[in-house]
């Protein structure tokens, strides 16, 4: 009996510990729980898609031109001269405000006139306004699209008079001549071609002046680029030219051998 009675209370005990082990072991312990995911429809967003490089300092002229720039895919469209474009563009960053930054082409994407027509123009009124934000937008990956800020872009009379024009809604514009000198020193206004082949051949051969753009490039450093801002005339718009100078007084709008592109826009982060 005494036997009996003491393995019943050995048992009772080990069923007590038992029964007080169960009773206050975690609910949240990481090997007791079972894991959860947030659904992709309740985090997508229409924010800038991580880049694969970093995005450069935003020191205001002191832009490194040889620094790596950002990818976000291959843009696509059909060029002025026929061929089309189908590249992962680099971008510079040359701003950043808030939640957003503004980037810049590193290198010239596409050579055309600032207006198909020679003849007074503003920025508003350009041909190459409306390219830019019509057939190169449309041309960006999706992602990037949805990234991209509509923005007020106001451009100032030239230092000869040649007026501005409207203030214009824009996705995509071009740099300003005091955008160009405030973000961009003389090394990174310089800019090189990223271009197709058969399209600089088309420019050579339709400017009729025996210029080899290819020759200018590996003499000079870069070929000039189109800047918004009005020129001397207003049949003349302001550039970059082959040394990374701000030439305000500028050329005619129809450019006879078809400066560059370099696109700019500001992205939501």
């Amino acid at each position: 009996m005494r036997h009996g009675f003491h393995r019943n209370i050995t048992i009772a005990l080990l069923l007590s510990i038992l029964c007080l082990s169960a009773c206050t072991s975690d609910p949240y312990d990481v090997n007791e729980t079972m894991a959860t995911t947030t659904p992709a429809s309740e985090s997508q967003n229409h924010s800038l898609p991580e880049p694969e490089s970093s995005p450069l300092n935003t020191q205001s002229n002191n832009q490194d031109q040889n620094a790596e720039g950002l990818h976000y895919g291959v843009v696509t469209f059909t060029s002025y001269w026929g061929p089309t474009y189908a590249n992962d563009t680099e971008w510079l960053t040359l701003d950043e405000e808030n939640d957003r930054i503004l980037i810049l082409a590193k290198d010239i994407i596409e050579l055309r006139p600032y207006n198909n027509e020679n003849g007074d123009v503003t920025w508003a009124d350009s041909d190459v306004r409306q390219w830019l934000n019509d057939v190169f937008f449309y041309g960006l990956p999706a992602s990037l699209q949805q990234a991209v800020i509509t923005t007020k872009v106001s451009t100032d009379p030239s230092e000869y008079g040649a007026s501005g024009g409207e203030d214009t809604t824009d996705k995509v514009f071009l740099l300003s001549s005091e955008e160009a000198d405030k973000y961009l020193n003389a090394t990174s206004r310089l800019a090189g071609l990223d271009v197709p082949d058969s399209a600089i051949q088309a420019a050579d051969s339709a400017s009729g002046t025996g210029l080899n753009i290819k020759d200018v490039v590996a003499e000079h450093g870069g070929w000039p680029w189109w800047l918004r801002s009005p020129g001397a005339g207003q049949d003349d718009a302001a550039f970059v030219n082959y040394f990374g100078a701000v030439d305000t007084f500028g050329r005619a709008v129809d450019g006879w051998d078809d400066y560059g592109i370099r696109p700019a826009l500001w992205l939501s982060t």
